[in-house]
């Protein structure tokens, strides 16, 4: 419930003190906010008990969900600046987890200031609206994406939730808005077409 989630991210918060004593060891504490385990190329990586998800600020978020028919949770969080956001909803076609990372960075730039990155705003080239079409559809690009064309930009979604636009550089290359922030996700921060 709400309650035991919220206890549990200021046991975190508090470096996991209960009353003065120690639970668990600042040095196991930190191993939970590795990545060990992923493949350079994955959208979001785990550790040892977090998925670490980037943000469009750059910053890198703890977080886990879970689901039950009729039910979704999420909680995410930034160890260090000690912010975090926990969202439950009752309806299965909700995305908790890009919702939740969304406030969060609401949060940061609230709170101290923290900003989405940059973007990259050099020229584009025109590409007619049929060939853009060609482009539209899903496929797996080290994560699951789905290229989508809106008012004649293709928008990139990943798995996570996270949206850019593709921006043409020719008629088959695109570069992607958050650049640096997708390029952590995708290990590039652009995008060629072979169709």
């Amino acid at each position: 419930n709400l309650s035991d989630m919220t206890k549990y991210l200021k046991f975190l918060f508090r470096g996991s003190d209960i009353y003065g004593k120690q639970l668990i060891k600042k040095e196991t504490l930190a191993m939970m906010y590795l990545d060990p385990y992923s493949r350079p190329r994955d959208p979001i990586t785990w550790g040892p008990s977090w998925a670490l998800i980037p943000l469009s600020t750059g910053n890198i978020i703890a977080g886990h969900g879970g689901n039950f028919p009729g039910f979704q949770n999420f909680m995410c969080f930034l160890p260090e600046e000690k912010l975090g956001f926990i969202i439950m909803v009752n309806v299965m076609n909700a995305i908790p987890m890009s919702l939740g990372t969304t406030i969060l960075e609401l949060m940061l730039e609230s709170t101290y200031g923290i900003k989405p990155l940059e973007e990259d705003t050099s020229e584009a080239v025109h590409v007619d609206r049929e060939k853009l079409e060609k482009y539209t559809g899903k496929d797996s690009f080290g994560s699951i994406i789905e290229i989508r064309l809106k008012n004649n930009t293709l928008q990139l979604i990943e798995q996570s939730g996270i949206k850019a636009n593709l921006i043409p550089i020719t008629e088959r290359k695109f570069r992607l808005s958050l650049a640096p922030l997708l390029e952590k996700i995708m290990g590039q921060g652009t995008l060629e077409f072979f169709v």
